[in-house]
């Protein structure tokens, strides 16, 4: 399991998008693959307002889009 949350007072382990696929519970997910191990400057590791928009749109299925995405997806 990549981590956990606390969501609602109920923790939840967080899979990332191999683990899904490997245990089948989805033929197409759409997040990026450095959701479960972002990078120092990844939108998914802010907690401001200022940036939801931002990781819901780069950290879901337009990641390739996402210019730390790409600076760092050779380099992982």
């Amino acid at each position: 399991m990549a981590s956990r949350v606390d969501y609602q007072g109920k923790y939840t382990d967080i899979k990332s998008s191999a683990e899904v696929q490997a245990e089948g519970l989805c033929d197409n997910i759409l997040v990026c693959p450095f959701v479960s191990r972002p990078f120092e400057k990844c939108y998914c590791t802010s907690t401001s307002s200022m940036v939801v928009e931002a990781t819901i749109y780069f950290c879901g299925g337009n990641y390739k889009q996402c210019e730390i995405y790409g600076e760092n997806v050779n380099n992982a």
